[in-house]
C-alpha cells in the first residue's frame, strides 16, 4: 500500500515546520521539440539522455503502467526525486494525504516542458513544485 494509503499511528505525530518549497533545479538547456513519438523518445532513453520518470512515486501507491510515467532527462527525475524524498517526510509527518502531479507540454513533444506537483491536506494544496524539463 502506499505512503497515503497507510494507516495513522496512534501516537501524536511531533509537528515539524509546515511543508515549503524545495530548491527548484536549474533550467535544462536541452531542447526537445522535435521528440514527437515514442520511437524518437526511446532513442533517447537507449543513449541514456532520457529516462522514464513516475509522476505519482510507486512508494506513494502510484502504478507502474504507463498512464503513470512519462520521459524526461536525469537531471529532472533527480530534482523530482529530492522533492519527494521531501514528500515522504510531510506524508510520514500527517502533514499530507495528496498527490497529483500536472505535465505542461509544448507543440507536439511527448516530452513535457515541466511537471507541476502539488502535494494537499485533506484536498487543501500545501505545496506546489514546478520542475523544469526542458
Amino acid at each position: 500500500m502506499g505512503l497515503f494509503g497507510k494507516k495513522k499511528n496512534q501516537e501524536p505525530v511531533q509537528q515539524s515546520q509546515p511543508p515549503q518549497p524545495v530548491q527548484q533545479n536549474p533550467p535544462v538547456q536541452q531542447d526537445f521539440s522535435d521528440i514527437d513519438s515514442n520511437e524518437k523518445a526511446e532513442e533517447l532513453v537507449s543513449s541514456n539522455i532520457l529516462k522514464q520518470l513516475y509522476i505519482v512515486p510507486v512508494r506513494f501507491g502510484g502504478s507502474e503502467d504507463a498512464t503513470n510515467w512519462l520521459y524526461a532527462p536525469l537531471a529532472a527525475i533527480e530534482a523530482k526525486d529530492r522533492y519527494d524524498d521531501k514528500v515522504e517526510q510531510w506524508g510520514l509527518q500527517g502533514q499530507i494525504n495528496g498527490y497529483r502531479g500536472i505535465p505542461e507540454y509544448k507543440g507536439t513533444s511527448i516530452i513535457p516542458s515541466k511537471l507541476t506537483i502539488l502535494v494537499s491536506l485533506d484536498k487543501k494544496i500545501v505545496s506546489m513544485e514546478t520542475i523544469d524539463i526542458w
